[in-house]
């Protein structure tokens, strides 16, 4: 990289990830190769093409990082301005505006952006299923189940999308049709503890005690190893910042 040969660093990157795989040097290495590779992108297209709605949509991604949601707004705009088709942009506009906050009106605005993203990409599976949350925030049951059922449908790996169908289906008073997705979220993402407890009511509701109490004992041992989880990386953080202390303490 000092030489400016990326090809090559590139090369020897994945000769390092495949032999050291697990290696915390070189998963810090390839870390910083990609960070300098990702600065260097950017400075090229900003010097290069900074009229260009590339070059928009990127600040507008840093704006949106760093929490200025406004700025970032405007900047997505400017890349529709540019190229009204460009795809992912409706939605990102969409997105930042359910964040900002859940009256009407924004919702509504949000509604159109999703709407839009889905005419210029129909297999947007990320859209279909915000516009069943917006459907869900206004109990309009029929349009949720529908839109989570089509982001499924896209999607069919898409546990977030399965596990909101179920409680659709819910609300809807349809329980027997939530047991299918909440099932299908439980076997792909056996550690998601909103699918287990979910699926446990829903069965409860049916009468089928059995399996209620065996998903309730997933959902109990899925919670456990969830916050042993963050408890390791609250000590993993921990530790870091006291060696670090540590060591500025010696010098």
């Amino acid at each position: 990289m000092a030489l400016n040969d990326v090809n090559k660093a590139l090369d020897y990157s994945r000769v390092l990830s495949r032999e050291f795989s697990s290696d915390p040097e070189i998963l810090y290495l390839t870390a910083h190769l990609f960070s300098d590779l990702s600065t260097q992108a950017s400075q090229r297209l900003m010097e290069t093409a900074p009229s260009s709605y590339q070059f928009h949509r990127m600040n507008a991604e840093v704006l949106e990082i760093q929490g200025k949601s406004q700025e970032a707004l405007a900047e997505y705009r400017k890349v529709l301005k540019l190229d009204p088709h460009v795809p992912g942009v409706h939605y990102e506009i969409g997105s930042i505006m359910v964040q900002q906050n859940h009256d009407l009106a924004t919702l509504r605005e949000a509604k159109q952006e999703f709407e839009a993203e889905l005419q210029i990409d129909p297999g947007n599976a990320r859209a279909e299923f915000q516009l069943g949350e917006i459907a869900g925030i206004v109990r309009d049951w029929k349009n949720a189940i529908a839109h989570f059922a089509n982001a499924a449908k896209i999607d069919p790996d898409m546990v977030p999308a399965l596990v909101s169908l179920g409680e659709a289906y819910v609300s809807a008073g349809r329980v027997e049709d939530a047991v299918a997705p909440l099932k299908r979220a439980t076997q792909l993402d056996p550690q998601n503890v909103d699918a287990h407890y979910r699926l446990s009511v829903v069965y409860r509701r049916l009468g089928r005690n059995q399996e209620a109490d065996q998903e309730l004992a997933a959902y109990k041992k899925a919670y456990e190893t969830l916050l042993k989880s963050r408890q390791r990386i609250r000590v993993g953080v921990g530790g870091g910042e006291s060696n670090s202390k540590a060591g500025n303490a010696n010098h």
